[in-house]
């Protein structure tokens, strides 16, 4: 997880930053990404509570062959392949 969790607001403040250091009309996730390259990991939670659930970003396509084909773990209905 990335640092600066916060037990009522959990990622909020954090990904605040990210997104006020970007251009107003970028993508959103933008932000995520850029949290996963400043921490240096190709896993990550960021937990936007209560706007969002907690989300596992991959940032790896070794991980993301493994969780998205290999085993086929869930996900959320947001990015279900059909």
């Amino acid at each position: 997880m990335p640092p600066g969790w916060n037990w009522i607001f959990g990622h909020l403040l954090v990904f605040g930053k990210y997104a006020a250091e970007l251009p107003p009309d970028v993508y959103v996730l933008l932000g995520n990404a850029q949290i996963g390259c400043d921490m240096g990991k190709d896993v990550y939670m960021l937990d936007l509570w209560p706007k969002a659930k907690p989300m596992m970003f991959i940032g790896s396509l070794e991980l993301a062959n493994a969780v998205v084909i290999k085993h086929n773990y869930p996900r959320t209905v947001l990015f279900r392949l059909v």
